[in-house]
């Protein structure tokens, strides 16, 4: 009997034996049997028994019918609870199901995700018998139907099944109609006739075509346009890509300038159908922007529960992009510079990024990051170009891109990040520029308000239009020179940039602002954080006429130190003046003076000579003399300011043709 009608809902089960059972009984008092008008018969007690076997035979297949019925519900994953879910669809405003297909929304208090309810049960009720379950069940009306749960033993009873479940990809009959009901003509009624089927098992998203106010709300919807390049001067062209899974409910968005939101989607009352790609396209103004991505179901959009995805683009950069993993909230912040009517690099903009490089300065108020900031600007540009390699198919050099992976970059994430706040200055007000050009100027803005009296202005001998890369994805960190000793100075300087040992040396002197603080290395080069915010030729005076002598000998991160606090100099800086690199290779120790301030016994021993005549390298201690600007204390800095301004015009533009010079407009 199991085998028979486990496959019936509890309610029909019940009515069928009930409707069976009042059969049997009628039929016992048809003629022939005992009723109230006809006298007893002798053979009453044997019909008597008949009943009573009968009654007996139809609570035992009641009783099987119940429990078979709980054993298949258990199996399936019912709750049940005694009757069937009330469930709520919307019968209005249907719309074509062949363009999109949207999933059931249920009222807020009762959605929930797929991972704690496997399936949603659903009846037909006997006055609505063509419903289609997916004619526009993702719209929220005043007027909806409510399907109660005792539906008549003569309609079918439909599961609507889990997405993913293995067994069965469509929706199924799990009862069929029983013979027992008159005004059906035959027993068993083909599903398709009732109920509309639908695959889920296709999984090629459908790009949803129609109208965009269907995917996204904007605040001000002239912002919306349907073209790559339909935005105006000022404008910056958004573009956003939504992917959704299996359940769209669960998806949600909203992009925010600062506390504003700007537009959201789904629109309210509305849902996004499944397995569609979703594209909408903004004009936005210059600012800082936050999309937020919500995910009700607290797993995401990708990948258990279909191949959801999402990204968004400013002007073909892409500022956010899916991942695949599960999320209840993520939060993108990115800015977008709107392009301005000039796309030139003029005298105003370069003033303007001196002035925008200053308010971020002025509002460090701790030294020792101030310094950090300052010095790290101008590491971000010099590493930049110092990967120059004209022997190499992609010679690189000043493109915008620095090899962050690398031990050698250390620190510079903190400068270039996407949410640093030079990163961010860039993307709100000068990406129409290269990046390259970009740090440049942002490095001549610090040097020239960090110079005494402001002395080193380099605007007039500033170029502009260097090329940024396609991809920073390239690994460059290799190319730049290591500390390990004068080697790999003459190597990047004079071999490939074609420098000479005086621009080499003043170049080294921007070691005077910032710290030390990469690849096992920390200190800074001058006497304090405080000093170490002015550029000026102190390195020169420390390099000197201050004592240094080895630590950590034979390891990669050798330093040189005095014996005050913090203090640092490397053997790329030591072998400008001194004659080190026998001592080094052979493990000798040496103090660059050998008197008592010398504080280590083994390096006062040997003391670190200075380069000869005959040296080739007497050229570099010539030039660090040159940079003091006299005997010592130092009374200028002028020979210095002036070495390092030739030096780094050609630093900065190593390999590059076409530059031009400031203007006062685009046509200067």
């Amino acid at each position: 009997m199991c085998s028979i009608i486990k496959t019936q809902p509890l309610s029909i089960k019940i009515c069928h034996l009930h409707y069976t059972s009042l059969q049997i009984f009628n039929h016992l008092r048809m003629p022939g049997f005992q009723t109230e008008d006809t006298p007893e018969p002798k053979n009453n007690n044997k019909r008597r028994n008949i009943i009573v076997f009968f009654s007996a035979a139809v609570l035992l297949s009641a009783a099987v019918a119940v429990t078979c019925s709980v054993l298949r519900a258990n199996r399936q994953g019912e709750i049940t609870n005694g009757s069937s879910p009330t469930k709520i669809f919307s019968t209005e405003d249907q719309t074509d199901s062949s363009v999109n297909t949207p999933g059931p929304i249920l009222p807020s208090e009762t959605i929930v995700s797929p991972l704690e309810v496997p399936r949603l049960r659903s009846q037909v009720p006997t006055d609505y018998p063509t419903v289609s379950l997916i004619d526009d069940l993702n719209k929220k009306r005043e007027s909806q139907l409510e399907l109660e749960s005792g539906v008549p033993s003569a309609y079918p009873t439909l599961l609507l099944m889990d997405p993913d479940e293995e067994e069965e990809s469509q929706l199924e009959i799990q009862a069929q109609v029983p013979c027992v009901h008159r005004s059906f003509s035959k027993c068993s009624q083909d599903i398709s006739d009732i109920i509309e089927v639908h695959d889920f098992n296709n999984t090629e998203a459908t790009i949803f075509d129609g109208p965009i106010t269907d995917f996204l709300v904007a605040k001000r919807p002239t912002a919306v346009t349907s073209q790559n390049n339909g935005c105006a001067k000022n404008e910056a062209y958004w573009k956003f890509v939504l992917e959704t899974d299996k359940y769209p409910w669960e998806t949600s968005w909203e992009l925010m300038k600062g506390s504003e939101t700007i537009a959201f989607g789904p629109p309210e009352g509305r849902n996004y159908a499944r397995r569609t790609k979703y594209i909408g396209r903004m004009c936005l103004e210059s600012g800082q922007y936050t999309l937020k991505m919500k995910d009700q179901g607290n797993d995401g959009i990708c990948c258990k529960w279909g191949q959801g995805s999402y990204s968004a683009s400013v002007d073909g950069n892409t500022v956010c992009q899916s991942d695949g993993s599960n999320f209840t909230a993520k939060n993108y912040r990115f800015g977008v510079n709107a392009p301005s009517s000039e796309k030139c690099f003029t005298k105003s903009t370069y003033e303007a990024i001196d002035n925008d490089i200053a308010k971020i300065k002025n509002d460090i108020g701790n030294a020792k990051t101030r310094s950090h900031f300052l010095g790290g600007i101008v590491r971000l540009a010099a590493h930049d170009f110092m990967d120059f390699n004209p022997d190499k198919p992609n010679p690189m050099g000043p493109d915008g891109c620095f090899d962050g992976g690398h031990a050698i970059n250390n620190g510079l994430e903190k400068i270039w990040c996407p949410a640093c706040n030079l990163a961010l200055l860039y993307q709100e007000k000068y990406s129409h520029i290269s990046r390259a050009d970009f740090w440049v100027a942002s490095a001549n803005a610090v040097i020239r308000q960090t110079s005494v009296g402001n002395a080193l202005d380099m605007k007039d001998t500033f170029l502009w239009g260097r090329k940024d890369a396609d991809s920073c994805n390239i690994p460059s960190g290799d190319r730049l020179p290591t500390a390990a000793g004068c080697d790999e100075t003459e190597e990047v300087f004079l071999r490939r940039m074609k420098l000479e040992w005086r621009d080499a040396v003043a170049l080294m002197g921007a070691h005077t602002l910032g710290r030390g603080d990469f690849s096992g290395h920390s200190g800074t080069w001058v006497n304090s954080h405080i000093e170490a915010q002015i550029f000026d030729n102190k390195y020169y005076d420390e390099l000197f006429n201050s004592v240094w002598w080895p630590i950590k000998m034979g390891q990669p991160t050798q330093d040189w130190v005095t014996g005050r606090d913090d203090s640092l100099m490397l053997n790329t800086d030591i072998c400008l003046v001194y004659d080190i690199e026998d001592k080094i290779h052979g493990g000798v120790q040496c103090c660059t003076k050998t008197n008592d301030e010398c504080r280590n016994q083994e390096s006062r021993k040997h003391k670190c000579p200075m380069y000869s005549r005959m040296n080739s390298r007497f050229e570099a201690m010539e030039a660090a003399e040159e940079m003091l600007g006299g005997s010592h204390p130092h009374n200028t800095n002028i020979p210095f300011y002036n070495a390092f301004e030739e030096a780094w015009r050609k630093a900065t533009t190593v390999g590059q043709d076409n530059l031009s010079p400031l203007g006062h407009g685009c046509d200067s």
